[in-house]
Parts: structure tokens; sequence; C-alpha cells
């Protein structure tokens, strides 16, 4: 049965009281999200969360700085989001300011489209109000001149016809002559579950 020590007494009350407070605020909630189906599901006890997660993360595409691609839906649409991180005394050159989005379930649905970026963005929930909106001419992102990274926020609206499911290929990155950047076409898949959120959740 269980011990009847006086330690084993003492820490099994704020053990217990540590777990209802962890699961108190971890509150599940019915969502729509992408996953990044070809990414491993996130272990528990990995990001502080409590359960394993689903991998809403997206996926990371640079090799020598970081570039992330992710998705989301939101208020009845879905979104792409290329984010970069340009280091100090770097430029780096777009060779397009597009993505390549082909369909789940008719690969003969295909289209390109028109990435808005933004510069020092450090939110996403509303860029056009919080961040610096580049020309849809500009292709080429340079590094700011302090110590950090400077951050690059791409955005582009998915056509209503492959909300369910897409592939995306982003755009080729270079650094100079080298490109960062990988081709391979990265797949998101929509689900509607329950997923926590909160302290030991998974958003």
């Amino acid at each position: 049965g269980p011990s009847t020590s006086p330690l084993a007494v003492m820490w099994r009350y704020p053990l217990a009281l540590l777990l209802l407070v962890s699961s108190a605020s971890c509150v599940p909630v019915k969502t729509t999200y992408y996953e990044a189906v070809d990414r491993p599901r996130v272990a528990a006890a990995t990001n502080g969360n409590l359960f394993p997660c689903p991998p809403t993360g997206g996926y990371g595409v640079g090799s020598t700085m970081p570039i992330s691609v992710n998705a989301d839906y939101a208020l009845g649409f879905a979104r792409v989001y290329l984010n970069i991180y340009v280091l100090p005394a770097h430029q780096l050159l777009l060779q397009t300011q597009e993505l390549r989005l082909t369909s789940l379930e008719n690969s003969q649905v295909t289209t390109s489209i028109p990435l808005t970026f933004y510069a020092d963005c450090a939110e996403s929930i509303d860029p056009a109000r919080h961040c610096v909106a580049l020309s849809s001419e500009v292709r080429s992102l340079a590094g700011g001149g302090g110590p950090f990274p400077r951050r690059f926020l791409g955005i582009a609206r998915v056509p209503s016809e492959l909300v369910n499911g897409f592939l995306v290929t982003p755009p080729e990155v270079f650094d100079g002559a080298t490109r960062i950047s990988s081709s391979k076409p990265l797949r998101f898949e929509r689900r509607m579950g329950v997923l926590s959120r909160g302290l030991g959740g998974c958003q």
C-alpha cells in the first residue's frame, strides 16, 4: 500500500496539488488546425506539455539561417506563413515572392499564391497593424546592424478549394550564391478536434 513515512506523506500533497493546478490550467478546446503530417508527434513533457501533441509547429527549411513554414486556420480561412530570420550583415534573395500550393485531394489542382512580406514582425495575429509592410516587388531581405537576426514574415492566403489539405512548395532562398532553403513540398492537413491550451497544453 502507500507509504506512511512522514517524508512520503509530506511530499504527497504538494505533488498532488501541482498536478491538479497543471491539469486545471490546461483547458481542452475544440478547434480547427493544420498538422505538419510529415513530422512526428510531439512527445509529452518536451515543450511543457502534459500530453503528446500533434505536429502543429510547421517545418524548418533553412540550412544555415532559420526559415520556417507553417499554416493556420482561423475566422473561416487558411493562411500559410513563411518566417525568415536574416543574420546581421547578410542579405537573402528570394527567387520568387510566391508559394506553390497543390491540393491533397486532387494533385491536378495547383496554384501560385503571392506572399505579402512584413519586416520586424514579432506577431502574426494582425501584422498589417503591428509590422512594417514591404513592397510587393521586394525580393531582397537584409539583416539588421545589431547583434540579433532580423525577422521577416511572409503571409499567403489559401484558396477555399485547398483548405482541407495541401502541399506547399516554398520559394528558393539564396544567401549570395548559396541556396539555403529546401524546395521539398511540405504537407499540411486540416484537422478538427480537441487541443489543450494553456500551461501544459498543446497550444
